[in-house]
């Protein structure tokens, strides 16, 4: 599935959580106009431990501050700002996508699209380190503040509206602590060459957020719901239920 956006193909998992496109950021040294590396964030739905650690056997991929609202499903309804304060999206990616033989494997598909790597492989992954690896390969995490909590009710809907124009893309049942929509997903056709991946959206207070858990053919909901709920507990220690 070839994704799209100013003319540069999406390098970030995060941003290729849907076919529509939700999140449009760059990593391998590149980000989008309006996004910066986050840096000497306080607020707490931009802190650290309001995060996912970073998991043992992975690297950080990406660490960016949001400062404008990625609209990139125009299909789908789009909510107004809503008083967008900010946001911060941190990503992960498994240590065997940068081994051999996968990295060479990754090298030479960026060049055949055009692309030189640096650090980075292009993501979502393909190829045979998807096939070879069953669990998870990319991890990301984004944290969206606003001043009031429909602006966070109404960012969630949209993300999860957009979700559902993905042709890949199929609702779940999960029970989690926060009213939160669960889809399960692959980054192209399911031929074991392109990612599975588990898309939570959601809000809890003023604070809309999404989980992309992207990896082999053993990512499901059910296998990942403790990461998921790792992962909102942490959002709701660290701001509470703001209204």
């Amino acid at each position: 599935m070839q994704r799209w956006v100013t003319g540069h193909r999406y390098v970030i998992g995060a941003a290729s959580l849907l076919g529509v496109a939700v999140l449009s950021y760059l990593v391998s040294g590149l980000l989008t106009p309006g996004q910066h590396s986050a840096v000497g964030a306080t607020p707490c739905f931009a802190a650290d431990n309001s995060y996912l650690p970073l998991p043992s056997g992975f690297e950080q991929i990406t660490n960016t501050t949001i400062s404008k609202l990625p609209l990139k499903a125009p299909s789908a309804v789009s909510p107004g700002s809503g008083g967008f304060n900010g946001g911060r999206l941190v990503g992960f990616i498994n240590r065997v996508a940068l081994t051999e033989p996968y990295i060479s494997e990754e090298r030479a598909r960026a060049a055949s699209l055009g692309y030189h790597l640096g650090k980075w492989p292009l993501v979502p992954l393909e190829g045979p380190v998807v096939r070879a690896t069953p669990g998870i390969l990319e991890l990301y995490q984004a944290h969206f503040d606003f001043t009031a909590q429909g602006g966070a009710v109404g960012w969630a809907k949209h993300l999860t509206d957009s979700a559902r124009l993905d042709p890949h893309a199929h609702e779940v049942a999960l029970e989690l602590p926060a009213e939160a929509v669960t889809f399960e997903t692959t980054m192209g056709p399911n031929d074991g060459q392109h990612e599975h991946a588990v898309l939570i959206y959601g809000s809890r207070g003023t604070v809309a957020f999404q989980l992309s858990i992207q990896g082999g053919d053993g990512i499901t909901s059910v296998s990942e719901r403790n990461l998921i709920v790792d992962a909102i507990s942490r959002l709701e220690s660290a701001c509470g239920n703001r209204n």
